[in-house]
């Protein structure tokens, strides 16, 4: 499998919360970076020591958020990482699938599982 692991985005205006997971379903990180220099650089040096240096590994999806997306979306691809911009009412029929228990806002976990099923 080319993209073993999965990184769900909610993109905001200032921040995005994102979760990576495989594809059983262990999810490795959940974090909050802001859309700036030091929260970019964070977010390198957690997805550098998850998929030790491979980002080619990583399947970022996000909703398209009017221009909030772009910045994430570039630097994501940068990276060497495929990413996936969804409408979201996608993502929002996708949020019924799974995760309804979680206490945390679950928009970025909710298409991880679907992105790895299709890379299958």
């Amino acid at each position: 499998m080319e993209h073993e692991i999965a990184l769900g985005i909610d993109v905001r205006k200032k921040f995005s919360d994102m979760c990576a997971m495989t594809a059983d379903g262990t999810i490795l990180l959940e974090t909050k970076i802001f859309h700036d220099y030091t929260g970019f650089q964070h977010l390198s040096k957690q997805l550098i020591s998850l998929t030790d240096r491979n980002l080619h590994r990583i399947t970022a999806v996000m909703e398209s958020t009017a221009h909030y997306h772009r910045i994430l979306e570039n630097y994501l691809q940068k990276l060497d990482g495929k990413v996936m911009v969804i409408n979201p009412l996608q993502s929002g029929s996708m949020k019924k699938w799974t995760y309804k228990t979680s206490k945390r806002p679950y928009g970025c976990k909710a298409a991880c599982p679907a992105v790895l099923a299709e890379d299958a």
